[in-house]
């Protein structure tokens, strides 16, 4: 009596991805399988029990298992292998708001409906902001500069496609030094912001004690000793806007005080600080 042929197969199913086949040959009562052939359909074979292989390529595939038992009888078992297409990752963006971006996925895929999408902003300061599974997201960037933003798509069919791009945000760099001044002084603030390109025209200052200023370097007056949080917002001549805060600490200024005694004319007079 033949062996009894039979083989399996796991997905993903997708060029370049591994497929694992799992044996699941049988022999007669007193025989055993000692020998597997294996012919995957694009040229390849294999001599293993439970071999993987990978297609570079998407299409039909008739993968054919032969088994040989231990008294040399053959059989043959063929199971068609549909290996689908990647999907082709794409999308663009447009910038609002100087720093807040949306992502519209434009992928396509031709065999199976793409179905999950991860991006990554490139911004791992915003936390747990930075990725999302949403098919458009939207997504606030805090600080100016180049970004790599990646999406990945994935099908129906397990296949998956990442393609990168940039996006320049281009909004001012807030930023400024303080000489402070004791309780009841002048505190000097000087402004550092940097346009990025585009120039600055708008200053707006608050001290933190209920003051405020449009000068481009202001100075102000703390009344009473503390602790204070100061904020910058610079506004550049497309009406972007970015904002600072800082800790200004106001030392207490002395209380000048004394006395004295009231002599007659002449003699000496104490005084006391």
């Amino acid at each position: 009596q033949n062996p009894l042929a039979n083989f399996n197969f796991t997905a993903p199913n997708c060029p370049g991805q591994t497929i694992s086949f799992s044996d699941l040959s049988s022999a007669a009562t007193g025989a055993s399988v000692v020998q597997w052939n294996w012919n995957f359909g694009d040229g390849t074979t294999s001599a293993l029990q439970n071999p993987s292989h990978a297609y570079t390529l998407a299409g039909n595939y008739l993968v054919q298992l032969q088994v040989t038992d231990s008294r040399g009888c053959q059989a043959n078992k063929i199971r068609s292998v549909k290996v689908y297409r990647a999907p082709v990752a794409n999308f663009n963006q447009t910038v609002n708001n100087c720093n807040v971006v949306t992502f519209t996925d434009l992928s396509i895929s031709q065999d199976t409906l793409i179905n999950a999408w991860l991006w990554n902003f490139g911004d791992p300061a915003s936390g747990f902001n930075n990725v999302s599974t949403l098919k458009n997201p939207v997504h606030s960037y805090n600080q100016p500069g180049i970004y790599t933003v990646t999406l990945i798509v994935w099908t129906a069919a397990g296949c998956s496609d990442t393609i990168s791009r940039t996006v320049n945000i281009i909004a001012p760099t807030a930023n400024f030094t303080f000489t402070p001044g004791c309780q009841g002084n002048l505190t000097q603030f000087n402004d550092l912001s940097t346009g990025n390109g585009i120039p600055i025209v708008q200053w707006y200052w608050q001290f933190g004690d209920g003051g405020t200023s449009l000068s481009q370097n202001p100075v102000h007056i703390y009344t009473i000793a503390g602790t204070y949080l100061v904020s910058l917002q610079v506004t550049n001549s497309q009406g972007c806007q970015t904002s600072v805060v800082k800790q200004v600490v106001i030392p207490a200024s002395p209380i000048a005080d004394f006395s004295f005694d009231t002599p007659c004319l002449g003699d000496s007079t104490h005084f006391t600080d």
